[in-house]
Order: structure tokens, then sequence, then C-alpha cells
């Protein structure tokens, strides 16, 4: 169970704090009202056990940061302001003492789950309260996420010692849940290695976090299809017109959706997935490098190989040496 605590001033922050929907199942939120003496805070939370204490800002004064220091420093329990409107000068001295966030009215369901989901995990790891599995369907969700939260997770992780039996549960189920992912690497290169250190597995699960990322970019359901295709058939004519006419889509429709969705020109994305499919033709096979080049439809061979060293720094030739094998683009 998480447990959240809201010290509050006023009713009318406390009914609109309660009132959302993310005070779930395992969420529990216990409302208590400010006491008159700020420094009597660190003594209601001793026996509680809370994750979490979410504090009225408008009870922030010298006392209650104080207080807000000693619970960080014998309690260690994170702390995040809420408040009817916001304040420059209380904010600036949240940072100074730590606070995690500054929450406002109309208060954001979405920013207050993320930040629960951001503490969740590490206080419930500090319990030992956290499965094993959770633990796989956690990194996961933040390896999908792209947001730096995965990093703050993998490196948790590292320092209880625990990273390299999570991820290699995850990786599995990546590999398994995006099969096109093997035409682009090979899944035991992420996996752990006994002669390896769990920093080194780290960095490669952060590469493959990279790759993934930059091969499958943010996008909703109306571009689904799109990526299916082209990331199943790297080898393939994905020219724009090509695509459109295969996939019954506007092609002037298609180039401005891509662009507003992902961020990146089709023009670029399809260079990006094309030769990334080339660094595994090099590095699993014998094929020359002109015979890869005409295979991932490009004409010219020397025109491939300044496409490669663009993105990858080395020229394809070079990148079949062991030592130059860079596996994010």
């Amino acid at each position: 169970m998480f447990s959240v605590a809201l010290i509050f001033k006023t009713t009318a922050l406390a009914e609109a704090l309660r009132s959302l929907p993310v005070w779930e199942q395992e969420t529990m939120l216990r409302v208590l009202e400010a006491p008159e003496n700020p420094n009597m805070l660190p003594d209601l939370f001793v026996k509680e056990g809370y994750d979490l204490l979410l504090l009225d800002a408008s009870y922030a004064d010298r006392d209650t940061w104080n207080a807000v220091d000693r619970l960080s420093e014998e309690q260690n329990l994170p702390v995040a302001l809420v408040g009817d409107e916001g304040s420059f000068e209380i904010a600036r001295d949240g940072i100074r003492h730590g606070v995690e966030d500054y929450f406002t009215e109309p208060f954001s369901e979405d920013e207050l789950r993320n930040l629960l989901d951001r503490i969740r995990v590490p206080r419930m790891l500090q319990r030992k309260e956290l499965p094993l599995g959770d633990l796989k369907e956690e990194l996961k969700k933040r390896f999908y996420s792209a947001g730096e939260d995965f990093h703050d997770l993998a490196a948790l992780l590292l320092r209880q010692g625990q990273f390299s039996q999570i991820a290699d549960a995850a990786v599995k189920e990546i590999f398994d849940e995006y099969e096109w992912l093997d035409l682009y690497l090979k899944e035991e290169l992420f996996l752990s290695d006994e002669a390896d250190s769990q920093n080194n597995h780290c960095d490669r699960f952060e590469e493959l976090h990279e790759l993934w990322h930059a091969l499958h970019p943010p996008h909703n359901e109306t571009l689904a299809p799109l990526f299916q295709y082209i990331l199943f058939n790297p080898e393939s004519d994905l020219r724009q017109k090509s695509l459109s006419k295969e996939l019954h889509v506007n092609q002037s429709y298609l180039s401005s959706v891509f662009v507003a969705q992902t961020g990146i020109r089709f023009v670029d994305y399809i260079t990006r997935v094309k030769l990334a499919r080339a660094a595994w033709l090099l590095i699993n096979t014998g094929m020359k490098v002109g015979e890869i080049a005409v295979r991932m439809d490009y004409k010219d061979a020397a025109y491939f190989s300044k496409q490669f060293k663009s993105i990858y720094q080395v020229t394809p030739s070079e990148y079949r040496i062991p030592d130059t094998y860079m596996l994010w683009i």
C-alpha cells in the first residue's frame, strides 16, 4: 500500500484533492488538519509510515520549512506543495528545501499521478514490498515512455543490485512484443553476461532504449499501420509515394501528419530505419558494402557510406570491426 498524507489549512483545498480519482486501491490518502505548531509535523509521521506528504502551501513559513528539513533528514519523507494559486516566493523556498513538486488548482490528475509513480517504486523498494514481476512491468512501462523516469529506475535497480535480473526479464518480453526488433538487433546483446558488470549491462540496456525510441517515435493509432509496415519491411521501397499507394493513404496527409506526431521528417525517419537494418547486415552477414547499399535501395554506394558515417560516425567497413560497434542511432 502506498500511503499519502495531506496537511491542509483550507477545507476547500482538501476536498479538491480528495475528489481526484488518483486515490485508488493501491494508494491511500489521509487528510490531516495542519497543527498550529509546525514543529509537531515530524512527530505525526514517525509511526505512520507515509510515503509522501502533500503540504498546503499557505502553511509554509520558517518553522514549516524547518520541519520539512527534519522530515527529509530523519525519515527520508518526500514532500510536495499544493495550493489554490502559485507563489514565486513559496516555489523558490520549496526548491531550496528539496520539495518534489508544486501543484496548484485546478489540480492535474496526470501530473499528480506522475509524481506518485515516480516516488512509489523507490519507496516500496526501500520497504522490500515490490515483487520482481512488478518491477519488471514498471521498468517496461518506463522504457516505453521515453522519459527520464526510465533512467532513474534503472539507476535505482543498479544501486539495489537487482538490475540484471529485472532487465533480463524485461528485454525478453520487449523482443517478444516487438518482433521487428530482430531485424535490427540481436536479443542476446542486451541480456546479462556473467563476465560483464551490471553497470555495463545497464549501459547496453539504455542503448536498446535509445534505439527502440529512434525506430518507434511517439505516434497515435492513425500511424500504427505505417510503422508496422516500415519496421517489418526495411529493405522494401519505402519512398513516401510508394507507401501512400501501398497503404492507401494520401501522400500530403501522410507527410504532414507524420511530422506533427513524431517531430521528425518522414525522409529522415526512413533513412534511420534503413541504416539501422544496414548496420545489422554489416555485423551479421558477409555481404559486401556495395551489396548492402543496393539491398537498402541506395543506388550509389558512396552516398550510402556517407549517410552511414553521418549517423554512426564510422564508415560501413570500419563498423564491422567489433570495437567500433555502435548500437544506437
